[in-house]
């Protein structure tokens, strides 16, 4: 699943240090705890990374904070380690030293977020009848809503048990001729697919902030009822996001009651499983000498924030890139 800015916040023992009604003694003004402070930093050093700018409504909107922009910004300019190397602008949070954020640069990677997410949705059309698939979303930078001119278009799907490779295959043949038969369309990543069983592994055990941001911010196409159940049986992600959470939640409903399950006979999942077996084997291997034959590429260019490590087997197709694991050892950093 992909990349981009985000947070951290309080609860329990922590919540005086959050809420903003308390006024200073001393000044009457909203003051950052200390935990708080950290985790802006990082969220600002984590925009920067990513080559955008954070706002004040994101920090808002990223934490637990309990007050208007007008206070946060109060509270900001009391704040000596901020104030010293942050400065608000337009609503928008720069570095001290640095210009003011190109607005025509912003909305443009915005622009290409929306006709990504355009795309993304005319392809998972394609996929309308197909009774394995439980989960088709957006990631990346596209969910994020700030593409840049050479980022890709990531996907992040979840399958039935025995159907990954069935369906990424499927995906892969599709995204060929989509992309032949469309013009100006991004570059397909299949970057995040697993399957049931390996996606209620894995939400159990990447508890972190990284992961709980993508995800909250994943754009949900296909599969909302699915998705929601899934976010409701990891609760976890509300300690770092608790307001993204419930609002994810509460966006999270299906246009229509999924179909009801109908039983697949014995002898039939028998070969399905198989055949899926044998195509993680087929189109793994070929996905893993591609997958090294890129990074030797980037070694070459000295991309290296882009080469990237596959994780391959017969329940995930994953990809992560350097960059994403820097920003996972940043948001280790996160205070809950």
């Amino acid at each position: 699943m992909s990349k981009d800015l985000q947070t951290g916040i309080g609860s329990g023992e922590d919540m005086r240090e959050i809420r903003f009604e308390e006024p200073s003694l001393d000044t009457g003004a909203l003051r950052l705890s200390v935990k708080q402070e950290n985790n802006i930093e990082l969220l600002c050093q984590v925009a920067k990374q990513n080559g955008t700018y954070l706002s004040l409504k994101e920090v808002l909107e990223l934490t637990s904070l309990n007050c208007t922009e007008e206070e946060l910004a109060l509270a900001w300019s009391l704040s000596k380690r901020l104030s010293s190397k942050y400065r608000i602008e337009s609503g928008f949070i720069l570095e001290a030293v640095s210009s003011s954020p190109n607005k025509m640069m912003l909305a443009q990677r915005r622009i290409r977020a929306n006709r990504n997410l355009r795309v993304a949705e005319v392809f998972a059309g394609l996929f309308e009848e197909e009774k394995n698939l439980l989960l088709f979303s957006a990631s990346g930078s596209t969910s994020y809503r700030s593409v840049s001119e050479d980022d890709d278009l990531d996907f992040f799907c979840i399958t039935k048990d025995n159907s990954l490779w069935i369906f990424l295959t499927k995906a892969l043949l599709l995204a060929r001729m989509f992309q032949f038969s469309h013009k100006n369309v991004p570059r397909f990543c299949f970057s995040y697919i697993m399957d049931e069983s390996c996606a209620s592994r894995l939400f159990n055990a990447h508890k972190d902030g990284l992961f709980a941001r993508d995800a909250i911010m994943a754009v949900v196409i296909k599969g909302q009822d699915y998705y929601a159940k899934l976010l409701r049986e990891n609760s976890w992600i509300h300690s770092f996001y608790p307001k993204m959470y419930e609002l994810r939640l509460s966006e999270l409903t299906e246009s229509k009651p999924p179909p009801p399950e109908v039983a697949r006979p014995r002898a039939a999942s028998l070969y399905r499983g198989i055949a899926n077996r044998f195509l993680c084997v087929l189109v793994g291997n070929y996905i893993l000498l591609k997958s090294r034959l890129d990074n030797r590429r980037h070694g070459r260019l000295r991309h290296l924030t882009r080469m990237f490590r596959p994780k391959v087997d017969n329940e995930k197709c994953i990809f992560e890139s350097n960059d994403y694991l820097e920003l996972r050892r940043k948001y280790a950093r996160l205070k809950v």
